[in-house]
């Protein structure tokens, strides 16, 4: 085939199959589209008189002397060194595989379009020679210089191509084409897990006789529910068709508490910045300046005393740990407010749980050491046994006896020594240790519970600090462009 049927076909193909597959718009990067550009041709870098190969002409000269037109570069071999090459480039300086996916398939398709011709490729090369092609009948391939062929190839090319382009698969993608067609959350969801990027969703929901309609940025999502950030209006006015900006809230659809009717998602090209937050003995003041005017996922709390919590249109309540999702805005915090309650001591008890469970192990060490004495006793008698033997042995002269004398020997002799294995005594030992160890622990426990107890009974209550874990959104670069629900 010539280089505008590579070049149209190319294009046309890495351009569907991307998208299908992998869900990557060739048309949204230059790199990708020049890289699509360059693959659907690089095959022909063996012959001189290719356009490919007038670039790169020392390569071609060589390849064609070394190997001939269609070897080699046509190859399944080929392909996978080339692809595993930018592949390794592409993940070591930019992260991801996009442009490796667009050249792999613009590559593939060179090689498709030429097993349609009359020569057909070697696949197999250098393992096997013999021509590869997708229609049997030769009288059905394309010739090179059959240029009727050529032209009807060039003009499917082109009505594909533009197929594809009307209906928008090329620049949106096959399957958020497809999700946007149904615009439902299960599509959604679908549309949010393959994407790379924040999604704007359109949305229409209807609450009772109640229609509301506006945009939002997706959040989470699940197969019958998606979180969305939506702006309200400033002041917390009526719902009105989003005029003037206010805070960011958060917006819950769920199909079984309303009727959603329509959630349209767009790719925005920016990403979902979802940051976490460790907090380690922070102190109540921090923790609160820390919080104050972000878009909170959820927070996770927990303090070393009781503490009190406020939320937003809500009433103070004293509580140990706090857990919240979805927070329009951080609650605050302090310490719980009241009288103390009369000063009540417990004594620390000793914790004599552990000891049946250590004199239990104990038994059982004592029994593996009186086994491993008993067998050296035993050894030391057979070798005391042996040396009267030998005594006696060399004590007479009757050959009857000598014989009984040295078959008692070999028999004594053949008594193989104990093997003292300690590994279980040490096994038992280290449990002891781990059970006082574990014994302390709780002690200690204990001790510093009643401690602190007392102090908080007798009014030297210890500093309020917080311990837990924060997730929260950035989107300062883009609540201008949300919109609140409108009611109709």
């Amino acid at each position: 085939m010539t280089t505008p049927n590579h070049l149209a076909g190319g294009t046309v193909f890495t351009g569907f199959f991307a998208s299908l597959l992998f869900g990557i718009n060739i048309l949204a990067s230059p790199a990708t589209l020049i890289t699509t550009l360059v693959a659907s041709v690089l095959p022909d870098c063996d012959h001189t008189r290719s356009p490919i190969g007038k670039l790169l002409f020392p390569l071609a000269k060589w390849l064609n002397r070394r190997f001939g037109h269609r070897t080699i570069t046509h190859s399944i071999s080929a392909l996978i060194v080339l692809t595993l090459l930018v592949s390794f480039i592409e993940k070591t300086y930019f992260g991801h595989f996009r442009v490796s996916v667009a050249f792999c398939l613009a590559y593939w398709s060179h090689l498709l379009f030429d097993m349609c011709t009359l020569q057909g490729v070697p696949l197999m090369y250098p393992f096997r020679k013999n021509p590869f092609v997708l229609i049997g009948n030769p009288d059905a391939r394309i010739r090179v210089g059959d240029y009727r062929r050529e032209a009807i190839a060039f003009s499917v090319f082109l009505v594909w191509g533009a197929s594809l382009h009307s209906l928008g698969l090329l620049e949106n993608g096959f399957w958020t084409t497809y999700n946007r067609t149904f615009s439902t959350l299960p599509h959604l969801h679908s549309e949010f897990r393959r994407s790379t990027d924040l999604l704007q969703v359109d949305y229409v929901y209807k609450e009772g006789t109640v229609e509301h309609s506006g945009t939002g940025y997706l959040i989470e999502s699940t197969q019958s529910k998606a979180t969305l950030l939506v702006s309200s209006p400033e002041g917390g006015g009526r719902e009105g068709g989003g005029e003037g900006r206010g805070e960011t809230k958060w917006l819950l659809l769920d199909d079984a508490k309303m009727t959603v009717k329509k959630v349209y998602p767009t790719h925005t090209g920016k990403p979902l910045d979802i940051r976490h937050l460790d907090l380690v003995n922070v102190s109540v003041d921090s923790l609160n300046r820390e919080l104050f005017g972000k878009t909170i996922l959820s927070l996770e709390l927990q303090a070393n005393q009781p503490f009190q919590v406020t939320e937003a249109n809500g009433f103070p309540k004293t509580v140990t740990s706090y857990d919240g999702k979805y927070l329009n805005a951080a609650p605050n915090l302090s310490f719980p407010q009241g009288n103390l309650p009369k000063a009540t001591f417990d004594s620390l008890l000793a914790d004599r749980s552990h000891l049946p469970q250590i004199e239990l192990l104990q038994q059982k060490i004592a029994i593996q050491r009186r086994e491993q004495s008993a067998a050296r006793a035993a050894w030391d008698a057979t070798q005391s046994q042996i040396a009267q033997l030998h005594h006696k042995y060399a004590a007479t002269d009757d050959p009857l006896q000598r014989q009984n004398l040295h078959a008692q020997i070999r028999e004594l002799e053949a008594v193989n020594p104990p093997r003292i294995d300690n590994t279980q005594i040490e096994e038992l030992q280290n449990q002891i240790q781990k059970i006082e160890k574990e014994a302390a622990l709780r002690k200690e426990a204990k001790r510093q519970a009643l401690e602190l107890k007392r102090r908080q009974e007798t009014g030297q209550l210890q500093e309020l600090r917080f311990s837990g874990i924060v997730r929260y959104v950035i989107l300062s670069s883009l609540e201008g462009n949300l919109s609140f629900p409108s009611g109709t």
